[in-house]
């Protein structure tokens, strides 16, 4: 598997992804408008690629504060157990080069983010305080 930073030249790549519902579509356009509107300083989307198809992606924000955003974070349910959203999530965290990282999500994903290292808050808010290490390339 192969996870790179998405480029506007990518955008569509999300499109491929979305499933058949009105809601996660309408994400997923939000997604790829991003994407096409090229780097904007904060905003990042990373993909997973097998065999040159993009299987899951992880969008989210670098703020100024060295907080890092996950926003969304998805994977194709063909492609679900394979440790894909950890890699990208890892991914995420490491190369922002953030010091902490708040994710907000739905109820049901409070196991899966606190076997990721985060505190879960409320149980929709999960806080992770990350190791990075200017020195570290």
């Amino acid at each position: 598997m192969d996870i790179r930073i998405l480029t506007p030249d990518d955008y569509l790549l999300i499109m491929e992804l979305a499933p058949d519902d009105e809601i996660m579509t309408s994400m997923f356009l939000s997604v790829a408008a991003a994407i096409k509107a090229g780097f904007d300083g904060i905003s990042y989307t990373y993909g997973a690629f097998i065999d040159g198809m993009i299987v899951g992606f992880i969008y989210g924000f670098v703020l100024p504060n060295k907080t890092l955003l996950p926003q969304y974070l998805y994977v194709d349910t063909n492609y679900r157990g394979q440790k894909i959203g950890k890699r990208l999530l890892e991914t995420f965290e490491k190369e922002s080069k953030c010091t902490c990282s708040i994710a907000y999500f739905e109820k049901g994903l409070c196991k899966y983010y606190s076997e990721q290292g985060y505190i879960i808050g409320n149980s929709v808010v999960a806080l992770k305080e990350l190791s990075y290490n200017p020195n570290e390339k």
